[in-house]
């Protein structure tokens, strides 16, 4: 391996107009005839904790002639868009309206994000027709929904394996609460309050399929156990029957909760809207919505997608509906400059076949995140969990790659992070259209993973476009230049532009430094030539 003493520094004093002369310079250490060097790769830096280094590349194809190879065996409806360090380093029908199947939830969960904040929190309450006296409620005790997705009863955590780290709002701790404020006695019934958002169970243009496979349970602001009720026959397995009208469902499931705490209940549960002036009696708030969307992209839950949009409907357009949500959605996602023409929005979930996105714009949603960002760290984990837990299993994916899945009938997706084999974190997005046999897709899937996690991102000496850089930073690191108040463009085997941040232009001269090869420097005024952005 050559050192850095033995590296080259190709210098130019430009000005404006001018042409430029060059002179070598030495580094740190005595001047020497530069020979080839090859670059040291550093170790990578997975998404998430790797369990091992990624294995060496089987054949020594660049990242473009593979996934080029990848996508010729897919249908011209798919596209695939590969971006590192801020910059597309592949890039194939990218800007092809697409049906994103699950993957739209990832745009539902930046623009809920935005509209809501990563803390906000949905309220449950629990009000009275009139204060309580002595521990007796006069008429009606009400359970007001606030839109909570994740509302259960410890029945349907056990039966359906829900751990707190699927962050459930306890229906139980809101009947503790009630008792604790010494409530007795209710000469009423206890009534479910769902006005918050509409009374459309379903999005319309949903085959009614879905409901019969258990796609979305129904939709109100007021739903516990995803609006199911479990049967539990002796001797047999749960029964789960879909309640259609879900706030009426809750309203008997709390009844039944505040008399097994000793609180009477004096008539059958009603649905309805409580009294503006109806006092507050207690309430229960869910996990903060950056938990509730690491359970939405872990687990891809429909209903908490649809639920979310709602809301957005509401907190943007006024109106808790699917329509003014997805309206919210398409509006805020062009505002965030997360959204690319073509893009449709009808649900928020990914299920409605009328939905269209492209891989650019999953890829900006991702990069908008980060894979540190709330996004980010909620998507699914190769071979560990969510829907990911049996996919991608291979070495240099599995407890590495990170992604948001999604499936529907000839549709397949994936939109994620992975890290490179020098380190680098890579941004991807993959939507296949018009392939019935999910075997194919999900192989291309891999294929695709496993060349990224390959793929090495070095300084060679194939010059291609100039970045553009204050030379006094990094003249000092190389022991030369320091003293040239002068603007820096260093001219690498990658394909830089000069609209990159400081951040990401500092990690590409990093990376060059530390591969220990040969590479050049261009030093120009701030009276930079035209075609020169200083």
């Amino acid at each position: 391996m050559v050192g850095r003493s033995q590296r080259r520094l190709l210098v130019a004093a430009l000005a404006l107009a001018v042409a430029s002369a060059s002179a070598s310079f030495p580094s740190r250490a005595q001047a020497q005839t530069p020979t080839s060097a090859t670059p040291t790769p550093t170790s990578p830096t997975p998404a998430t904790s790797p369990p091992s280094a990624v294995p060496a590349a089987p054949a020594p194809q660049t990242l473009s002639s593979t996934l080029d190879g990848v996508m010729a065996g897919l249908p011209e409806t798919s596209c695939l868009t590969v971006r590192i360090d801020g910059r597309a380093v592949y890039r194939n029908r990218a800007d092809l309206p697409l049906l994103p199947a699950s993957t739209q939830k990832l745009i539902t969960s930046a623009v809920s994000l935005d509209v809501l904040g990563a803390d906000h929190r949905f309220t449950t309450r629990v009000r009275a027709s009139f204060a309580p006296v002595d521990g007796v409620v006069v008429g009606d005790l009400f359970l007001v929904g606030g839109g909570d997705p994740l509302l259960a009863t410890n029945t349907s955590r056990f039966i359906r394996r829900i751990g707190d780290d699927q962050h459930p709002t306890s229906l139980e701790t809101l009947a503790d609460r009630v008792a604790a404020a010494g409530i007795r006695r209710v000469t009423g019934r206890v009534v479910g309050d769902e006005s918050r958002y509409d009374q459309e169970r379903t999005v319309r243009t949903w085959p009614a399929r879905y409901a019969a496979q258990g796609q979305s349970g129904p939709l109100s602001a007021l739903t516990v156990d995803d609006g199911y009720h479990y049967d539990l026959p002796p001797d047999a397995d749960p029964i789960r029957r879909r309640d259609d009208r879900p706030a009426l469902s809750a309203a008997a499931t709390f009844t039944t909760l505040l008399q097994e705490r000793g609180i009477e209940i004096g008539a059958f549960p009603g649905e309805g809207k409580a009294p503006p002036t109806a006092p507050e009696i207690t309430h229960i708030r869910s996990a903060p919505l950056k938990s509730i969307l690491a359970e939405l992209l872990t687990f891809s839950d429909n209903q908490t997608a649809e639920l979310l949009l709602k809301e957005i409907g509401l907190r943007v357009g006024g109106a808790g509906t699917t329509a003014a949500g997805a309206a919210a959605v398409a509006a805020r996602s062009n505002s965030l400059g997360i959204s690319t023409p073509g893009s449709v929005v009808v649900d928020g979930s990914g299920l409605d076949r009328g939905n269209r996105t492209t891989c650019d714009q999953l890829v900006a949603v991702l990069e908008g995140s980060g894979p540190d960002g709330t996004i980010g760290r909620g998507l699914a984990v190769a071979g560990r969990t969510g829907t990911l837990r049996h996919r991608l299993e291979v070495p240099e994916l599995a407890g590495r790659l990170r992604a948001k899945t999604g499936n529907l009938p000839d549709v397949t997706a994936l939109a994620g992070f992975v890290p490179t084999a020098t380190g680098e974190i890579a941004t991807f997005a993959m939507i296949t259209n018009g392939q019935p046999d999910t075997n194919v897709t999900w192989f291309a899937q891999t294929a695709v993973g496993e060349a990224i996690a390959h793929h090495r991102v070095v300084c060679d000496s194939s010059p291609k476009v100039p970045l553009v850089l204050p030379g006094a930073i990094y003249a000092g690191s190389m022991g030369t230049l320091a003293a040239f108040p002068l603007e820096t463009v260093v001219i690498a085997g990658t394909s830089v532009p000069v609209s990159l941040l400081a951040t990401e232009r500092a990690a590409i001269v990093d990376r060059c430094l530390a591969a220990d090869d040969d590479f050049e420097i261009l030093l120009g005024s701030h009276l930079a030539p035209s075609g020169i952005d200083g």
